[in-house]
């Protein structure tokens, strides 16, 4: 289902840089093995593919889940490790693999070190609230308003940091990615287009997105070479009204319909050296996997049902009781939610992470393409150096820390 991009034909150049009539086609850029710069190093065009399958896929999810949960929850983190390894390894440039290098005691470490620092001013939150509910109303009443916007500048820091973890535990040919700029200085930033947001009631959410992609492009780096990212929000404020309008009218189609053409108009503000890219992602490619992806957002979402089920249960009192009057609880009642919570989780993790996570990179990445001249050679490894400890804030959050 996922086949090899390479076993379809070649693909044609859609856009810009082509050859005047008659004269005769670029040279062919060589790849002479992994890790080695190519003899011509200055390339025109840079292609890209995907080779996953959805069999070897569903059997890594499916072995991650099973050790997730003997686990009793812990090994999430080598899961996601193995996972990431996985995608990263079936996209390729110039016929070459992306490779990331991340580990996952890395990200057990940033988990526990964000416990450490979160965890007590929340309990200092929790027991001094009571006091001041009645010594200082006024007081818990601006901290309460204070409190979600501190979490949140929290949460998009941990968003920036994620990134630049991933980033720079990411490679191609031995060259590492990697990511300036302070995560604080955008968390603020993004509190910032979040009130703006608020109060344009949704309408400026483009100019919002556009502002932070912009930070977080012209701070992305390949090795010693940066990113330029130069996108206009005006372009999308229009269409981003039209799909809000037609929402109601087309369950909702309309606004995928937006989110392709904004990741398309993302893709061709992006520039690295001489280089721009381009995208042929079109909304029919994406609207299956999104719908599948609905899917398993619905079954992920069912142990918020725990409650309503637990409330169905009868009370301690009403329980039948047994001969030395303890209550007789409803075992195979409560074996059987906990059953169908964890087959929901389950079965939901499976849905979204080998089919619709790997269908979605692969439209994305087949979709796109490179043109304009750049110096393979010249691109000097980072000075950066691969943090050894990650994504801690959006795993304790769950906010979009990526794949």
């Amino acid at each position: 289902m996922f086949g090899n991009a390479s076993e379809r034909g070649p693909r044609k150049v859609g856009f810009g840089n082509r050859p005047p009539p008659g004269s005769a086609p670029p040279p062919a850029t060589p790849v002479t093995g992994r890790g080695a710069a190519p003899p011509h190093a200055q390339v025109e065009r840079l292609s890209f593919a995907y080779d996953g399958r959805l069999g070897e896929a569903m059997g890594l999810v499916l072995a991650n889940l099973a050790l997730t949960v003997l686990t009793l929850g812990v090994y999430r983190f080598w899961a996601k490790t193995r996972y990431r390894r996985y995608i990263w390894s079936r996209v390729r440039m110039l016929d070459e693999p992306f490779e990331y290098t991340g580990r996952g005691i890395h990200l057990f470490v940033g988990f526990v070190v964000a416990m450490v620092i979160v965890l007590p001013p929340t309990i200092a939150w929790s027991i001094g609230s009571e006091a001041l509910q009645a010594s200082n109303p006024g007081l818990l009443v601006l901290l309460s308003m204070v409190a979600p916007i501190a979490f949140y500048v929290l949460g998009q820091a941990g968003v920036y940091q994620a990134r630049r973890y991933r980033l720079r535990h990411s490679a191609w040919r031995g060259i590492r990615f990697g990511m300036a700029g302070s995560a604080f200085g955008y968390a603020f930033l993004a509190a910032g287009c979040l009130i703006v947001t608020w109060m344009s009631l949704g309408l400026l959410a483009p100019w919002s997105q556009t502002r932070l992609a912009g930070v977080r492009w012209n701070n992305t780096r390949f090795g010693d070479r940066a990113f330029r990212f130069d996108a206009s929000s005006v372009p999308l404020l229009g269409r981003w009204m039209l799909a809000l309008a037609l929402a109601p009218f087309t369950l909702g189609v309309s606004i995928v319909w937006y989110r392709v053409w904004q990741a398309r108009y993302y893709t061709e503000a992006v520039s690295f050296e001489g280089m721009r890219f381009h995208s042929g992602l079109k909304t029919s490619q994406v609207l299956g996997p999104v719908v599948l992806g609905l899917v398993a957002f619905a079954l992920l979402a069912v142990p918020l049902a725990l409650p309503v089920m637990l409330a169905g249960l009868p009370d301690l009192e009403n329980l039948q009781q047994n001969p030395d009057g303890t209550p007789v609880l409803p075992i195979w009642e409560m074996a059987a939610a906990g059953v169908t919570i964890l087959a929901c989780v389950a079965l939901g993790t499976a849905i979204n992470q080998a089919y619709v996570t790997p269908a979605l990179v692969q439209r994305y990445v087949e979709g796109l393409e490179g043109m304009g001249a750049v110096d393979l050679a010249a691109i000097a490894q980072s000075s950066e150096a691969a943090p050894r400890r990650g994504e801690g804030l959006t795993a304790m959050f769950d906010v979009g820390g990526g794949i």
